[in-house]
C-alpha cells in the first residue's frame, strides 16, 4: 500500500460547540499555511464589517472562539 504525507487545513468556527472541519488538503505545509492565512484575512474582513465600532470590537475580539490549524496526515492509496 502506497502512502503519502499531506497537510490538512482545518477550521473550527466555535471551539466550544463544534468541531474542526477540513477546508482543504495540500501536498506541502507551505501551501496549507498560505490557504489558512488567506482564510483568516477573509474572516478578519468580515469581522470588521460585523463589528464596525471599537466598542463592539473590544466586546467581540477577532478569533476569540475560532481556531485555524494545519495538521499533517498520512494518506494511504
Amino acid at each position: 500500500m502506497e502512502k503519502e504525507l499531506v497537510y490538512l487545513f482545518l477550521y473550527n468556527p466555535m471551539v466550544y460547540q463544534t468541531c474542526w472541519t477540513t477546508q482543504s488538503v495540500h501536498t506541502t505545509r507551505k501551501s496549507a499555511i498560505t490557504t489558512m492565512d488567506a482564510h483568516k484575512v477573509t474572516a478578519y474582513d468580515k469581522w470588521l464589517q460585523d463589528f464596525p465600532t471599537m466598542e463592539e470590537r473590544r466586546e467581540h475580539p477577532f478569533g476569540q472562539y475560532e481556531d485555524w490549524r494545519v495538521t499533517p496526515m498520512i494518506l494511504e492509496k
